[in-house]
């Protein structure tokens, strides 16, 4: 295949690795007060409100019932530093 193809492979190899590795690394912490529903999704209450979280891709959501929640992107602890200026 072309350039382009193994590029490709290259890219979705590197991805999957990084899923894995957020995933273990979240499986491996400390996190009380979190509900796994899948390997893949979990949450907890935050502020009265539900905070989604998806480890594998470092994505949570947390915002009102009934609105579109607003969506974040990060690390295992840019989560962390989230939930904790939210319960100061």
């Amino acid at each position: 295949m072309g350039d382009m193809g193994d590029l490709f492979r290259d890219l979705e190899a590197d991805k999957k690795l990084r899923r894995e590795e957020r995933l273990r690394h979240a499986r491996a912490s400390d996190l009380p007060g979190w509900t796994q529903h899948t390997q893949w999704h979990w949450s907890r209450l935050l502020g009265g409100q539900k905070l989604n979280w998806w480890p594998s891709t470092g994505k949570w959501s947390w915002g009102m019932k009934g609105i579109k929640p607003a969506m974040f992107f990060g690390r295992q602890e840019d989560l962390l530093n989230f939930i904790q200026k939210r319960e100061e």
